[in-house]
């Protein structure tokens, strides 16, 4: 009766320990999910704002031929114009 207590409270204390070993592991387990799927988030939000800025790039390439062509034109008045609108700009950005 002694030597089955014996290897029951052996059995128990082994349950604990591969009790803990399997908690450790569903830990790691997680904290690697956890982080694959964050990287995601950082992938495709670091891919977003690539795109974002790409486009205003080329929104404000499109801004600055727009603004630039009453200059290269020869009339006086669309200089002018252009030159009012500028400087009004400007001085809004400030």
């Amino acid at each position: 009766m002694a030597e089955s207590f014996a290897r029951e409270q052996q059995n128990n204390s082994r349950l604990d320990e591969l009790a803990s070993k399997v908690s450790a592991l569903r830990g790691v387990t997680v904290d690697i999910y956890d982080n694959a799927r964050n990287q995601e988030v950082i992938d495709s939000a670091v891919s977003l704002a690539r795109h974002r800025v790409q486009r205003g790039d080329s929104e404000l390439t499109r801004s600055r031929v727009r603004a630039s062509l009453p200059c290269r034109s020869r009339s006086k008045a669309a200089r002018h114009d252009w030159a009012a609108w500028h400087s009004k700009a400007t001085r809004l950005r400030s």
